[in-house]
């Protein structure tokens, strides 16, 4: 259910039919600020989540220690040979991008770019 469904079915309006219209309106606009507070509480709680795995993500990147992390269950995806090979290549300029200055002939073998 949706949170401007749920706050309403819980207002006062929908539980008193006969009520005066100085009344009515204050608590529609109760009701009102009662919805939005909610959804800002839920997006802070989300937008905090998001803090903590971008938080976690940097740690892990870092090699840090397990016991620095929110969120240690999720899993983490060990990085290929060749990632480790060129981990300053994929540190500054991530995986979608050609590395530049590869250090052997063989490693430019393995690094083939169209």
């Amino acid at each position: 259910m949706r949170v401007d469904e749920t706050l309403t079915a819980r207002s006062p309006l929908q539980q008193h039919d006969e009520i005066e219209k100085d009344l009515r309106e204050k608590w529609e606009d109760e009701l009102a600020a009662a919805i939005e507070a909610e959804y800002r509480r839920q997006r802070a709680e989300t937008l905090l989540l998001v803090q903590w795995w971008l938080r976690d993500v940097w740690l892990r990147t870092l090699a840090a220690g397990g016991s620095l992390l929110k969120f240690p269950e999720i899993p983490v995806r060990k990085p290929s040979p060749g990632a480790l090979h060129h981990g300053r290549h994929w540190k500054i300029a991530g995986p979608w991008s050609k590395p530049s200055g590869c250090c052997t002939p063989t490693c430019r073998k393995r690094w083939r770019w169209k």
